[in-house]
């Protein structure tokens, strides 16, 4: 069994969903990846370059088509991903006009059964954290905050792991 396989299995079983089913194959366009949809559009999706590493990648945003509105979402981001960086293991980066948020999981990770789930629930904790930023800053205000309290979109999704992955 591939290593992308058990540990989609491993992270759908303690999240009692479904077995995943891979979205294409190795090799092709699309290359072999799970796919997680979850509620309110929070899409993880897992992916393997080696066979050997899994990576977590989901959709924070696209960029704002205004330019000045684009650069401020831009700066901002930056500055919390660097507040961010030394306690989180997940990256934000720009791709095609849009902020991804990727995770890599080492093949000792990726194979447990306890740690791959523990790791993806971080990650959409952290997918739904920037997601909350990126639409508060599109709003034009940062009113969410670090509580979470205003507009609910952080008490939706905080606890992720405890709620989603807790199976184990």
């Amino acid at each position: 069994m591939s290593i992308m396989r058990t540990t989609a299995e491993a992270i759908a079983s303690a999240a009692g969903w479904k077995p995943p089913v891979p979205v294409g194959q190795p090799g092709d366009a699309t290359g072999g990846r799970y796919l997680f949809r979850l509620e309110g559009g929070l899409d993880m999706e897992l992916l393997s370059p080696d066979g050997r590493m899994c990576i977590l990648r989901g959709k924070v945003g696209d960029l704002p088509a205004d330019e000045n509105a684009a650069n401020a979402l831009l700066a901002e981001c930056a500055r919390r991903a660097v507040a961010r960086a030394r306690t989180r293991g997940a990256v934000l980066t720009l791709e095609d006009g849009a902020l991804v948020l990727f995770r890599q999981l080492s093949p000792e990770e990726a194979a447990s059964p306890d740690e791959a789930p523990r790791k993806a629930g971080e990650f959409l904790n952290d997918l739904a954290w920037w997601r909350g930023r990126v639409q508060a800053q599109a709003a034009g205000s940062d009113r969410v905050g670090s509580g979470g309290a205003a507009g609910g979109y952080d008490a939706r999704f905080a606890g992720m792991s405890a709620t989603w992955l807790s199976g184990r």
